[in-house]
């Protein structure tokens, strides 16, 4: 799709490519309307098991991306645990403080970036984010 950033073209991918939906009415719609879909196409594998939504409140998009806390047993998450700079961190502790473990681990959480942690133990850690409509695809008052 044009407009869209390639993979190799920065750092983080997916801050260009939210962006990018942020100025180009296409890859804002494209990102409303299958997040899951849009996000790999143009910047990243994501595991099964992270959920994506968008809200749309008409001047906004709210990007949602929750992982679950606990995926424990599972022959997937083993192999990401394997590969993740989270070894060693259980999901609780995680769920605890996510940007404080996050930086512990050299990994930045944006400050547009918001963290929620349901509470119980089989629920999500919810990342949010919101891309500005285009101005060119203005809504109805």
């Amino acid at each position: 799709m044009e407009g869209a950033p390639s993979r190799a073209a920065t750092k983080n991918p997916m801050a260009a490519l939210l962006h990018a939906a942020a100025v180009n009415p296409d890859l804002y719609d494209a990102l409303r309307d299958d997040p899951r879909s849009f996000i790999e196409r143009f910047a990243i594998g994501v595991p099964d098991s992270i959920q994506f939504r968008c809200q749309d409140d008409g001047r906004h998009l709210t990007l949602i991306a929750s992982v679950p806390r606990t995926e424990q047993g599972t022959q997937a998450m083993q192999q990401r645990m394997r590969r993740c700079p989270l070894a060693g961190i259980t999901g609780d502790e995680l769920a605890a403080d996510p940007v404080a473990v996050l930086q512990s681990v050299g990994l930045r959480v944006p400050e547009d970036v918001g963290v929620e942690v349901d509470v119980h133990r089989g629920g999500f850690i919810h990342f949010t984010v919101v891309v500005a409509r285009p101005s060119a695809q203005s809504a109805p008052p």
